[in-house]
């Protein structure tokens, strides 16, 4: 073989074999990426009281900081506060669509902009750290001294990816951050080295699991109050599976209201304002096939159901 063709070759195999080790990153222009996080606190109260907030991450449109293009990132979910020895909830808070940032990609790292109105970035990850590295600076670590001890790979939705595990000055620990998802406390959370307070559930591409550690449920919908708030609340989709279309019955409004129906990742797809005295609506088969859920709320009164699309 012609010596110049030969050293081509070898020239190819390296660079294949060194891009396989590094994994494949999921771009972050895939913007159905999704990610679950729990946060628990007992505020110093030694186990009494608790604050509670389950909520999603996803990626909604593009803006530009700096000169420099941001996907989106909002926010989802439902707090509340526990009496642990009461064993009692209250202050239950659904919310939707709360701007939580801007990220971008460049190569292996991900940078991370606060807010439209900021005008500083600060670095999120760094996804080609090796074993012995440190653990740099970021906007969600800010304590010195920890590096990555050891390096494997997972394979997520079909596409291999780097794992780093992180020690700190304390020794080892469960932390962890995955090439293309984050740190196992969240995607934007605090790094933690012990007990930490924000866990990641679950990661989701198209409203599926992808990645779930603990094997539990993976629930996007965690802004939708799928419980009445009233014992007297009743809320009828039928029929169920709908097909063409499906009729709405609820108990009569004493106040306007507003009927909303989520997909499985809690966007709304549809919305419709309801008037005093209103009890039915209807659903039209404009959605397709899947997983809904259906929220019917006013001053008074609030109950959700889930419905099939087929």
């Amino acid at each position: 073989m012609d010596k110049k063709y030969y050293g081509c070759l070898i020239i190819v195999l390296f660079t294949c074999q060194t891009s396989f080790s590094q994994g494949s990153m999921s771009s972050l222009n895939d913007s159905s990426g999704a990610w679950r996080v729990n946060y628990i606190n007992d505020n110093g109260s030694g186990g009494t009281f608790f604050t509670h907030d389950h909520y999603r991450y996803t990626f909604n449109g593009d803006t530009v900081m700096n000169d420099l293009m941001y996907h989106k990132l909002y926010k989802g979910g439902h707090s509340w506060a526990e009496d642990f020895f009461a064993g009692e909830s209250y202050n239950h808070l659904y919310y939707s669509w709360v701007f939580s940032g801007a990220i971008r990609e460049e190569g292996s790292r991900w940078y991370y902009n606060g807010g439209s109105d900021a005008m500083q970035e600060s670095l999120l990850y760094d996804f080609s750290l090796n074993p012995g590295d440190p653990l740099p600076i970021t906007f969600n670590n800010y304590i010195e001294g920890m590096v990555v001890t050891n390096v494997d790979t997972v394979v997520i939705n079909n596409i291999p990816r780097r794992r780093m595990f992180i020690e700190g000055y304390n020794g080892p620990s469960a932390t962890y951050i995955i090439e293309g998802i984050g740190s196992n406390t969240g995607p934007i959370e605090p790094i933690q080295m012990f007990e930490p307070i924000w866990y990641l559930v679950c990661y989701a591409e198209s409203g599926e699991p992808v990645w779930n550690e603990s094997g539990g449920t993976c629930d996007l919908t965690v802004n939708v109050d799928t419980k009445p708030v009233n014992s007297g609340a009743e809320l009828l989709i039928f029929p169920d599976p709908v097909v063409d279309k499906a009729k709405v019955r609820f108990s009569p409004l004493a106040n306007n209201g507003v009927l909303f129906i989520f997909d499985a990742m809690g966007r709304i797809m549809e919305q419709e304002n309801l008037s005093a005295g209103q009890s039915e609506s209807e659903i039209r088969a404009n959605l397709k096939p899947g997983i809904y859920f259906l929220s019917v709320n006013s001053s008074g009164f609030s109950a959700s159901a889930k419905f099939i699309v087929r």
